[in-house]
């Protein structure tokens, strides 16, 4: 086995990547033939820039690989490489220089912003070459709503112990006139995404549980400032429109499946059912369902909708806030109608299994 570092940061965190190899080329689902191994790790994701939980994790895999060292042997085919985020964007880069034929096994360590740069880097790949790709999300940031593994310590019980791998499911979002965009865990359009936009904007200067203080902000503050106009949702399946849903929603949120959480586990799709749509109502209200929503047990509230679609079609008058695994942006008027599909790409994903 031949390993390669780029760019370590600090050696505690070059430590930690460096253990997670040599837990990816014991991975018994990876056991012989080539590989390719990738780390590609995000200095400035949450828990990697504090020392504490870093020092943490490294003495976990420590005593992981002690136990595991001589029943676990490493793959002789394969081939290590550790790739460290410099700046926002740069997983994106470094994952589109990993394109080719040999089998790839590609760790992103760090937050749910690392794995979307890189899973919407690989979703530019041809089929034939994302078939070659097996993506392992671990969670190392600060929201780790969209990762394979629960903790680090469960990641590397899901390598040595063999898991289950799954074709990556995303959902495409394709405004008006721009490029699509992917969201791997869920999309949203609303309050929610005006909350992340900010929250990514202060999250660095401020510690703690910024999404909830936010989200208490602009409770009281979104809808006389940005507005919550009359919108349009087109639920289709199986290729037509299944029900139509209008009034002024506040938050529409789509999710690649059921029973999904986002903004660090906020359970906005606690069911099977993959949409859930919230229409604005007054403020008391707004404080008892904000509460709910964090706990899961909004849908039975008035004026909450979940359903299930392969695809929606949003059509709104003004702008409105978008977000995509905790990126936010702002869709203009002109962008609408905005549909979001559901897609399955030939990326594998590694997961506990069953």
């Amino acid at each position: 086995m031949r390993v390669f570092r780029r760019n370590g940061p600090t050696a505690d965190l070059m430590d930690l990547a460096a253990l997670v190899g040599e837990l990816a080329v014991r991975a018994k689902d990876f056991a012989s033939g080539p590989l390719s191994v990738h780390i590609i790790a995000s200095p400035a994701a949450g828990l990697l820039r504090r020392p504490q939980p870093v020092r943490e994790n490294l003495t976990c895999l420590r005593t992981i690989l002690l136990d595991a060292a001589q029943d676990y042997m490493p793959n002789p085919d394969a081939e290590v490489s550790i790739h460290w985020g410099e700046f926002p964007g740069h997983p994106a880069e470094i994952a589109a220089g990993l394109s080719g034929d040999v089998r790839r096994l590609v760790l992103t360590l760090g937050g749910d912003g690392t794995h979307l740069e890189v899973l919407g880097s690989f979703m530019a790949l041809p089929r034939k070459m994302q078939e070659k790709i097996t993506v392992f999300r671990l969670p190392m940031g600060t929201g780790n709503d969209g990762a394979d593994a629960g903790s680090l310590a469960a990641a590397a019980r899901i390598l040595l112990e063999g898991g289950r791998i799954e074709r990556v499911r995303t959902v495409q979002v394709r405004p008006r006139g721009v490029e699509p965009f992917y969201a791997f865990n869920i999309a949203s359009m609303g309050i929610d995404a005006f909350v992340t936009g900010i929250t990514n904007r202060l999250k660095r200067r401020f510690p703690g549980d910024m999404y909830k203080l936010i989200a208490d902000a602009s409770t009281l503050f979104y809808e006389p400032l940005y507005g919550v106009h009359p919108m349009k949702i087109e639920l289709n399946g199986s290729g037509k429109i299944e029900e139509i849903l209008e009034g002024r929603y506040i938050l529409v949120a789509f999710g690649v499946s059921g029973r999904r959480s986002y903004g660090d586990h906020k359970r906005i799709l606690p069911d099977d059912n993959n949409l859930c749509a919230i229409l604005t109502r007054s403020l008391r209200m707004k404080l008892v369902l904000k509460s709910l929503l964090y706990a899961g047990r909004h849908l039975s509230e008035s004026g909450v909708y979940g359903r299930s679609a392969d695809k929606v079609t949003i059509h709104y008058p003004k702008k409105l806030c978008l977000q995509t695994d905790g990126e936010a942006r702002t869709l203009a008027r002109e962008n609408f109608p905005c549909d979001m599909e559901i897609l399955e790409s030939g990326i594998g994903t590694l997961q506990e299994k069953m």
